[in-house]
């Protein structure tokens, strides 16, 4: 169900959830200092309740309410906020409550950048709010995705098509060594030449300490399945199959029966704006023809390609 501005304030005030457009994708909104608007999150998405939600504020001293933030995520924050970019850091005492931090000592905290969201935080106040789809599927970036996700049972607010098309990237402030949880358009190598330190990153740290984040988690996306269509999906392809769905980069050559290219000329950025659109629609085409999967070609593993890749593999997952 497609509704207004005006109806979407209406429901968030009354602790209901709705789905928003943001500039990375759409997520599911509820107000994030009522427990029955965040508990409606959890059961909507079918997600486990010891996964954290993501707190929206308008700006970083509203941030600051919330959380500590040290020099080196404000200096971070003063460049990449508002943005794709979340923080977790350590949780101050507040009104947010503790369902949208999963009781966590830590609160993840993002400054959107789109006029529709900062309009409406400055209505109902901070939004809880995690991509508007089924827990571990196909993250949405259009107001169909969310009709489709949820059978039509969450309103939705129209605003087109998302800009980045890829989650935030996620950095951890509240460890000695700041982390990235989650990769997406601003990388690792941004952060360092802003910080001009080593950034540690979920790939560079050790396999005992990647077995500990995924028990604790303190941010989405950290789960191993996640990003799902419902139909197998093979990653890394250089031969593919006419039953197949073949999903292309630059100038590969998949054939199957149906063939998307994320980008004609090799452009990762292009390639994270076109990647959940077209497993959407590569995720219909198996279905509806009754075919055998999605097979994706290579996608080189540097800059914005690892959060891609990191997308795929975790789609990918059985």
């Amino acid at each position: 169900m497609i509704i207004d501005f005006e109806t979407a304030i209406l429901l968030l005030s009354n602790n209901d959830i709705v789905a928003l457009p943001t500039e990375t994708v759409y997520g599911l909104a509820g107000k994030a200092n009522s427990e029955l608007a965040c508990s409606k999150i959890y059961k909507a998405k079918g997600r486990p309740n010891n996964n954290p939600l993501i707190v929206h504020v308008s700006n970083l001293e509203e941030a600051e309410k919330y959380g500590y933030f040290s020099p080196d995520a404000k200096k971070i924050a003063s460049v990449f906020s508002p943005g794709p970019i979340t923080y977790v850091v350590p949780k101050k005492t507040s009104d947010i409550c503790n369902v949208a931090t999963a009781s966590l000592d830590t609160i993840a905290i993002r400054i959107p950048n789109h006029p529709t969201i900062l309009k409406i935080i400055g209505e109902v106040g901070p939004l809880a709010m995690p991509s508007a789809n089924m827990s571990t599927k196909i993250s949405p970036t259009t107001p169909d995705h969310v009709i489709k996700s949820f059978n039509g049972a969450i309103p939705v607010l129209d605003g087109g098509s998302s800009t980045f098309g890829l989650e935030s990237t996620i950095i951890d402030f509240s460890v000695e060594n700041p982390t990235i949880l989650r990769y997406g358009f601003i990388t690792e190598i941004d952060i360092e030449n802003i910080l001009h330190k080593h950034i540690f990153t979920m790939d560079s740290i050790s396999e005992v300490n990647k077995n500990s984040l995924a028990q604790n988690i303190k941010a989405p996306g950290s789960l191993s399945k996640h990003y799902s269509p419902s139909c197998p999906i093979k990653i890394n392809v250089t031969e593919s199959a006419f039953d197949e769905v073949v999903i292309n980069f630059g100038n590969s050559k998949l054939n199957g029966a149906y063939s998307f290219n994320l980008s004609e000329s090799g452009n990762l950025v292009e390639s994270a704006q076109n990647l959940y659109l077209m497993l959407q629609s590569a995720e219909d085409l198996v279905l509806q023809n009754k075919l055998s999967s999605i097979s994706v070609a290579p996608i080189p593993n540097v800059q914005i390609g690892l959060a891609i890749n990191d997308k795929l593999i975790r789609a990918s997952k059985k």
